[in-house]
């Protein structure tokens, strides 16, 4: 849901978006990676059945529309080194999974995890792409710990990552106007982005 609105951000920049739809389970839940309540399972082996049956799906979709953009980049008029990866809540997740999982078909040239889930384990990779992380300290839905684990983990691997965390904002703040300093985080990522060389 949060996608629309920061392409429609994104794009009056300059960029060139496309939304990715993966593969999920029917939820009942507000969560997206909770399965069907009809299960009879508690959530904690709910989320552990979706991460077994679902992550290799979520891995492979996220794979190949980086492999379909950067094969018809010149379609797009955009460039085949400059293809990024972003994410919200569960799609922050899907985000985190493809800049650890990866083929060198599938490389994203950067990775932007928006108060996503994490795993508990990240194993970085040899060539990892940088790395931007928002997220609020009141997110009761996911929490801070993965952020901050997924932050560690880069630089601890002397890879390029940058954190923001605001005071307030919750869940789910993506494009949405709050009047509150979580407002500019997309102006902040743009930046970001003209310090890694992705912008001029």
């Amino acid at each position: 849901m949060e996608g629309k609105p920061v392409a429609d951000s994104l794009t009056a920049r300059g960029f060139t978006i496309f939304l990715l739809r993966y593969r999920l389970l029917k939820t009942n839940d507000n969560f997206l990676y909770t399965a069907d309540k009809k299960s009879g399972l508690p959530k904690d082996n709910r989320l552990q059945l979706v991460k077994e049956t679902l992550r290799p799906f979520i891995i492979e979709d996220a794979k190949a529309a980086v492999r379909y953009v950067r094969i018809h980049a010149a379609e797009y008029g955009i460039q085949k080194n400059h293809i990024g990866f972003m994410g919200f809540s569960a799609g922050g997740m899907v985000a985190s999974l493809i800049a650890t999982e990866y083929d060198s078909s599938s490389r994203p040239d950067f990775v932007a995890p928006i108060y996503g889930a994490f795993e508990d384990e990240i194993k970085v990779p040899k060539d990892a792409p940088p790395i931007f992380l928002a997220m609020a300290s009141d997110d009761n839905v996911v929490g801070t710990e993965g952020a901050f684990r997924f932050y560690t983990a880069w630089l601890k691997a002397n890879k390029n990552v940058e954190l923001h965390v605001f005071e307030k904002g919750g869940h789910g703040f993506g494009g949405l106007k709050k009047n509150l300093p979580v407002d500019h985080w997309i102006s902040i990522f743009y930046y970001w982005l003209q310090g890694e060389g992705f912008v001029k």
